[in-house]
């Protein structure tokens, strides 16, 4: 008897942390990569550089776009739209950066990073502010053209 009292007990205190981590189970129900992508506004003659610490977005729009380059090879000017997904928080030395972004980009940059958390059982990660990260670009003399706002956890930010 004392057994299952103390596993009704366990199963209780588990019930606020287990949603949670269910949504987790199904990450697209919070990351919407359809409306992700439209959101992009992609055209099929676009050269695209996606930087990313896992791949996601670039399968979901290889095929959309005229090629997926290499940010790292690609020579000056010849961009149309770098995305920066998750990844700008976890670049060191940004300031170094943010020039060569610019050397290598003829259209926009498009910014999607964490501002907080989505439900996971694992540490919450660093995170760079939505202000911080446009004062940086500003810094770096790109100039914010449009905000949107439908992610739950993440803000998206495009710059010229």
């Amino acid at each position: 008897m004392a057994k299952n009292a103390l596993l009704i007990l366990i199963s209780a205190g588990l019930s606020a942390w287990l949603p949670a981590f269910a949504q987790d189970s199904d990450p697209d129900a919070w990351r919407k990569p359809d409306q992700l992508v439209r959101a992009l506004q992609l055209k099929r003659s676009d050269v695209v550089a996606v930087v990313e610490p896992q791949a996601f977005l670039a399968p979901l729009i290889s095929d959309r776009v005229h090629s997926l380059v290499n940010l790292d090879d690609a020579p000056e000017h010849s961009i149309d739209v770098v995305v920066l997904y998750d990844a700008l928080h976890g670049v060191d030395h940004r300031s170094k950066f943010y020039p060569k972004l610019r050397r290598a980009l003829r259209g926009r940059v498009v910014n999607i990073d964490f501002f907080r958390d989505p439900p996971s059982p694992s540490p919450p990660d660093p995170k760079l502010p939505e202000p911080q990260a446009i004062q940086e670009f500003m810094t770096a003399g790109f100039h914010i053209t449009k905000t949107v706002s439908f992610l739950p956890f993440q803000y998206f930010q495009v710059f010229n």
